[in-house]
């Protein structure tokens, strides 16, 4: 019987005040959506890495070079920064650098121009990914082996044997 009666007048308060309510619910959707949006952001962040064994002793270095007056944030960082941190740090067990450029790659007589990541050789002691065929230790025995994904192989013409070669070029060089 009360709510009955509660319902009447909040209907009646919200006839008489129609932009308070369309404020307040207007309002709710837009916290509700900020909510979901900031839980979504989080959720990726711990799924994207949650695959790696020892993700939580993973950690990625990141430089603030300032030229001039314009600030920029970057992952890239010299080759002389493991060894710093490694002496300045004891708990730090490996590292290893990754430089992604775009590299144009002939095969067939077909050009192909993709992103391409360099690594260096201490990443199968951070990483352990799975091999098709070959294996992660011998694929960073030397400057010009390349380690390519299944859907790399295929787009290159279905490249599946251990030993065979392409070539490349380096399109754009830091």
């Amino acid at each position: 019987m009360h709510y009955l009666n509660y319902t009447r007048a909040s209907l009646r308060l919200w006839k008489k005040r129609w932009t308070g309510v369309v404020i307040a619910v207007a309002g709710l959707a837009v916290a509700f959506g900020v909510s979901m949006l900031t839980l979504l952001y989080i959720y990726d962040g711990y799924r994207s890495d949650s695959w790696l064994p020892g993700v939580d002793k993973l950690y990625r270095v990141s430089t603030a070079p300032q030229p001039g007056n314009v600030f920029s944030k970057n992952s890239l960082s010299s080759h002389n920064l493991q060894p710093q941190f490694a002496n300045r740090f004891n708990e730090i067990e490996a590292s290893a650098r990754l430089l992604r450029l775009p590299v144009v790659v002939d095969i067939d007589d077909r050009t192909i121009q993709q992103d391409w990541m360099f690594a260096d050789a201490a990443l199968p002691e951070l990483f352990d990914f799975p091999m098709i065929a070959g294996s992660l230790s011998s694929a960073f025995t030397g400057p010009d082996i390349v380690v390519l994904s299944e859907a790399s192989a295929a787009r290159y013409g279905g490249i599946t044997a251990v030993g065979q070669q392409i070539s490349c070029v380096i399109s754009d060089i830091i």
